[in-house]
């Protein structure tokens, strides 16, 4: 019985684990992670918003916060975008993401407030409602200033109307993408240990299922044989004294 049950405890961590395996990703908008960026103030780092496994993709609007102590905004690059009330030209440029599919694209910025550390509906899409994207891509690239060294996030708070303190992502037909978030992060030190990754804890928890099923049913064989002679010289020894 204990035998049929480890065999079972066996078959179902694999399915689970093909299961895992087999599910196609889930799409994902998220923002650079840089580590031991060792920045000094005055010095630039670049930062990409990127959309990966994206299936007919047409839009995209994401508010982005960061702390402004640590880093601002670059300005005075003409080819980035300007803002038609300050006039001000802010170093954020659209991605060549959406541009492998057609040249007819918006890129639009409601506001940037370097006090604040807010970039405000940060948009990217088609204009031709009949053109989508799929696959992976940079949709958008900020130029960063430090202003104090330090670390910071750069939070995706905002963009969806639908969902507060959740991005966009929409399809061709005006249909939202679920998908999952990245928040980005600049650090003057070293990445965090690998274990604090969500999707790294459920391999573990999956490889050691597998792992304590199959040392379980080993152990269980070698013990079986020893169990299965001991009863049987019991048994001898019950009609050795019944003859006597």
């Amino acid at each position: 019985m204990k035998w049929k049950l480890i065999f079972l405890l066996i078959i179902v961590a694999l399915i689970v684990l093909a299961y895992f395996y087999s599910l196609p990703p889930k799409p994902k908008l998220e923002i650079s992670q840089i580590y031991n960026a060792n920045l000094e103030p005055g010095q630039t780092i670049i930062v990409n918003v990127t959309v990966s496994d994206v299936v007919d993709f047409f839009c995209y609007r994401v508010d982005i916060a960061w702390d402004p102590y640590v880093l601002k905004v670059s300005t005075g690059d003409p080819k980035g975008w300007r803002d038609p009330f300050t006039h001000v030209a802010y170093n954020i440029y659209e991605g060549p993401f959406l541009k492998q599919f057609s040249n007819w694209t918006r890129f639009i910025i409601n506001k940037v407030d370097n006090e604040r550390g807010r970039i405000v509906a940060l948009y990217g899409g088609f204009v031709d409602p009949g053109d989508s994207a799929s696959g992976t891509g940079v949709v958008a690239t900020i130029n960063f200033t430090c202003v104090h060294p330090g670390t910071t996030t750069i939070e995706i708070v905002g963009g969806d109307p639908l969902a507060k303190g959740h991005a966009l992502l929409g399809k061709s037909g005006g249909e939202t993408i679920s998908h999952d978030e990245v928040h980005g992060i600049v650090s003057n030190g070293g990445p965090p240990p690998p274990w604090t990754d969500i999707s790294f804890v459920v391999m573990v928890v999956i490889v050691e299922v597998i792992t304590l099923a199959i040392l379980s049913a080993i152990i269980v064989s070698v013990k079986r044989p020893k169990r299965k002679r001991a009863k049987q010289e019991k048994d001898e020894l019950e009609e050795l004294l019944e003859e006597l």
